[in-house]
């Protein structure tokens, strides 16, 4: 089985068994913790995927290092995956558990690049807009600066793309301007 099936699979299971125990929001919580230590920390990685460290060090370890930071069901949840041999998918299976909770939730992340910070105002009639247009229910939204886009901005979510920056009108101006058969024939 792929890491990514199994790491749905697994993420899935959890989603579920934390709705009927009304626990999703920790659940959640936890998963987002786990992603931060795993992303801070290359040798809590590496000590998960080892094949030379126990099962029981293992457990140690993880205790040690999140036990406080995450809720009941998800501690049992990690024992179960370090005694299935399923540790070494644990980033994985976080990653797949956000997303799907994103999906029961109903939640959208959307990404604004602009050339210059957008104010507040801008911000908003590009949110409310994108709702009407695309139905969304719930946005979560992070903006960026790329001064390279010269105005305009780039909006990106889901599998999709909307750019409206200079840069790309002018691309497609000197994109026009190469294909113009009468120009081709002045050369």
């Amino acid at each position: 089985m792929s890491a990514v099936k199994l790491a749905s699979r697994y993420a899935k299971s959890l989603l579920d068994f934390a709705v009927e125990k009304g626990k999703l929001e920790e659940v959640y919580n936890s998963q987002m913790y786990l992603l931060k230590v795993i992303k801070a920390s290359k040798d809590f990685d590496v000590l998960l995927a080892s094949p030379l460290i126990s099962a029981d060090r293992k457990l140690k370890a993880l205790k040690a290092v999140v036990g406080g930071n995450v809720d009941e069901l998800t501690m049992l949840f990690l024992q179960l995956l370090i005694k299935k041999s399923r540790e070494v998918y644990l980033k994985e299976i976080s990653a797949s558990f956000v997303l799907q909770y994103d999906v029961n939730q109903h939640i959208t992340k959307v990404k604004i690049t602009s050339a210059a910070p957008l104010d507040k105002k801008e911000i908003d009639n590009l949110l409310n807009t994108l709702k009407q247009q695309a139905k969304l229910e719930t946005i979560q939204l992070s903006t960026e600066v790329d001064e390279s886009l010269v105005g305009g901005f780039v909006l990106q979510y889901g599998d999709k793309q909307y750019d409206a920056s200079i840069a790309k009108s002018l691309w497609l101006a000197k994109k026009g301007l190469e294909d113009n058969a009468y120009l081709k024939k002045l050369r």
